[in-house]
């Protein structure tokens, strides 16, 4: 098993070309799969909008490397993946029970670096949920059944944080000119909102250059890529 954090930010080494193609920025996990269909990537100051790769044309996750086949690979994200789709960003997601109870804020996870499964998710508190034990996933909330379960409440432990308090933290990396004018002007045609609450379009909306770098500060810029 491979932990989400140390997968984000590994270099991608092509095969044919023999060389680093691109770096990690995110894992996305199908809502329904439950498995990390794809990784968003980061191709230097060429790449001009949100580029992914398939988890499945990955050859080996590695401690220090990922290895693929070609370059080729890697694809605009808008031209793969299919509209209605639905991808969540696990990490800093609320977990909720499935009778209502707050368990806490998701800090990392782990994957079956062969499949791509999701096998379990480590919380804030240091509670950790088994895969079998996630009923639902959605940007906002993960429900899952933790009966029989020991996980602190937010009144019993002083590390949790309620939902309200708890905000995805700011992407700090630099938005290039370039994103920014492919999205300027574009028509969003679904509703998109940050796995925190704080950014939210509906579809119809016209992007303007404020809505892009929102989007960008809580997370949203791939999803509203996608939905243009």
């Amino acid at each position: 098993m491979k932990a989400a954090s140390v997968i984000a930010k590994l270099p991608i080494v092509s095969i044919n070309e023999g060389d680093q193609i691109a770096l990690v920025k995110d894992l996305l996990v199908g809502r329904k799969s439950k498995k990390v269909e794809y990784l968003s990537v980061v191709q230097g100051k060429s790449s001009v909008v949100p580029r992914v790769i398939a988890f499945s044309e990955l050859l080996g996750i590695g401690k220090e490397f990922i290895i693929t086949q070609t370059e080729d690979n890697i694809k605009v994200s808008a031209d793969v993946i299919s509209e209605g789709e639905e991808f969540i960003h696990l990490t800093g997601t609320t977990v909720i029970s499935a009778m209502g109870d707050y368990a806490g804020i998701i800090k990392d996870w782990e994957l079956d670096e062969k499949t791509g499964f999701v096998s379990k998710i480590i919380l804030d508190n240091a509670s950790e949920i088994e895969n079998e034990k996630l009923l639902s996933l959605s940007q906002k909330f993960i429900l899952a059944n933790l009966d029989g379960m020991d996980i602190p409440t937010a009144s019993e432990s002083t590390t949790a944080e309620t939902p309200a308090a708890n905000e995805a933290a700011e992407d700090t990396e630099e938005l290039d000119q370039g994103t920014i004018s492919y999205l300027l002007g574009k028509t969003v045609n679904a509703d998109v909102s940050s796995a925190d609450g704080a950014f939210n379009v509906t579809a119809g909306t016209t992007l303007t250059e404020s809505l892009v770098r929102d989007a960008q500060r809580h997370g949203a810029l791939i999803d509203l890529t996608m939905n243009v």
